[in-house]
């Protein structure tokens, strides 16, 4: 029987991992056994190690039945953290361009709104000069003076503070009483309040309020300041709507009868100026020292009076921006042209002063002007204001010139006739020489002629007769000659009033 041949053994064949792809996955390794070799190859990946191959015995393992199919494997752990490192990469990303562009736009926003936020706060300040204060209330733990320092007092106001006999040092020592009442409501008050009480009781100091003829209620802390006894122009007021609003707020600070006022008018009046409407002294002689410039911040003021008081000084070129002004009435003071910028003024008066210079062109040529009143000022008004106000002034109802035989000669030119709403004419002591023009006849409306103290010569104009509204004439103390026609009084059935030579 012939020897079988013996078959020679083949040599191991060692099973080289496949190149590991560039992204994980699953894939298949030839040559692994047992369970727990597949464990040990998955633990070796999970740890970053190289996965080995094992030598595979391939009649031992057939006869044995151990070599088994190679099996795929699940995605591992590894694989896992990779995917989401790169899911958490990717929202990052875009939450952080998403973040970008936001604040990018709202930049952008900011760049645009800013400016104009600021142009409109610069012009408000412009137009509204007016102190501006919180309407907040007041924290009850604050002291008064960190209150006075949190709503901005002027510096002046601050520093004057210091000074013991100050009205503002003695305003601020009663405020302080009075906020520290415990039976007061006052703690609860909005700031408005508090500094409008402040600004009032510096008025009071700084005229010597404890000498006023009435002074019924001033500085009681128990009474609002609506129902302070005021004495307003020409009387006493009855009800107080005439100078509080309805929040509150004072609208206007007159005294029309002599209160008997000394002293000077303190600054902190501008501290109304919020809401302040009308302020006058017209007959408080003993009111003396500057014109305080800060009344050029009472921008919502539409009076100021301020006829007999002793005041002196310049109305400051502030007066330009009160555009509110309506009705000026001064004494004793020097005029500025911005005078002429106040474009709501109607009313204007210069009375009993010893001014000299002359009336500002400006104010002569301010068109909307109803009534122009200058009585007492020697060389106030030129001659050669006249023809100004007769060619600017077409509204003017009022002509009022009283200079005691001062300034210049001046004739009455025959232009008046164009101002065709006047219904009062007084030409008192001006040196006005000539005749009295014709066309003085067109004016119809007027109803009070006064020419005396005068140099006018010749004779009436029969065209004077038609005047039939008029209710007073004084011609006297001129050289006018003549006799009165008969006609007189069947043409003015209106008059009153006559007086001549």
């Amino acid at each position: 029987m012939p020897k079988k041949k013996e078959l020679e053994p083949e040599p191991h064949r060692t099973v080289t991992q496949p190149p590991r792809p560039r992204i994980p996955g699953a894939y298949a390794v030839e040559g692994l056994g047992t369970g727990d070799e597949v464990e040990d190859a998955t633990e070796a990946e999970e740890n970053g190690d190289d996965v080995v191959a094992h030598p595979v015995n391939e009649d031992n393992d057939l006869q044995s039945g151990e070599l088994q199919n190679a099996e795929p494997l699940i995605f591992s752990r590894r694989t896992r953290i990779y995917w989401r490192q790169r899911l958490v990469l990717f929202l990052s990303l875009q939450a952080t361009v998403a973040l970008a562009v936001i604040v990018v736009i709202l930049l952008v926003i900011l760049m645009v709104s800013l400016p104009r936020n600021t142009a409109i706060n610069q012009s408000a300040s412009q137009q509204d000069g007016a102190f501006q204060i919180s309407t907040s209330s007041r924290v009850a733990s604050q002291s008064p003076k960190k209150f006075l320092v949190s709503v901005n007092l002027p510096d002046n106001t601050m520093q004057a503070m210091e000074r013991p006999q100050s009205p503002q040092s003695k305003a601020y020592q009663w405020l302080t009483k009075d906020l520290n009442n415990q039976s007061s409501s006052l703690q609860q008050l909005p700031d408005w309040r508090l500094v409008q009480r402040f600004a009032l009781a510096t008025f009071y100091y700084s005229t010597r309020g404890d000498h006023w003829v009435k002074h019924h209620g001033w500085l009681d802390w128990d009474t609002n300041e609506c129902d302070w006894e005021l004495i307003f122009l020409w009387g006493k007021v009855d009800s107080p709507e005439l100078y509080c609003n309805d929040k509150g707020e004072i609208k206007g600070l007159e005294f029309g009868h002599t209160n008997n006022l000394e002293g000077t008018l303190s600054p902190e009046i501008s501290l109304l100026g919020n809401s302040l409407q009308a302020l006058g002294f017209l007959r408080e002689f003993q009111l003396e020292g500057t014109i305080p410039t800060e009344i050029g911040l009472l921008t919502k003021l539409t009076r100021l009076e301020l006829g007999a008081a002793a005041l002196s000084g310049t109305v400051q070129t502030e007066f330009g921006c009160v555009q509110s002004l309506e009705q000026l009435v001064m004494s004793s003071v020097s005029l500025p042209s911005e005078l002429g910028k106040v474009g709501n003024l109607t009313i204007f008066k210069v009375v009993n002063t010893d001014l000299t210079g002359s009336l500002p062109v400006e104010v002569c040529r301010m068109h909307q002007l109803t009534q122009i009143v200058v009585m007492g000022s020697p060389g106030l008004f030129s001659g050669s204001l006249l023809p100004e106000i007769i060619r600017n002034m077409p509204k003017l109802q009022l002509l009022v010139l009283d200079q005691r035989k001062s300034g210049d000669k001046m004739t009455l030119p025959s232009e008046i006739g164009l101002l065709s709403e006047l219904s009062s004419l007084y030409l008192i002591d001006r040196k006005l020489d000539g005749t009295v023009p014709k066309q003085l006849g067109h004016l119809t409306d007027l109803k009070f002629l006064t020419l005396k103290g005068n140099s006018i010569a010749g004779t009436m104009h029969p065209e004077l007769f038609d005047l039939t509204n008029l209710i007073s004439l004084d011609i006297e103390a001129n050289q006018m000659k003549g006799s009165l026609p008969r006609m007189l009084f069947s043409k003015l059935k209106n008059l009153q009033y006559l007086r001549i030579n």
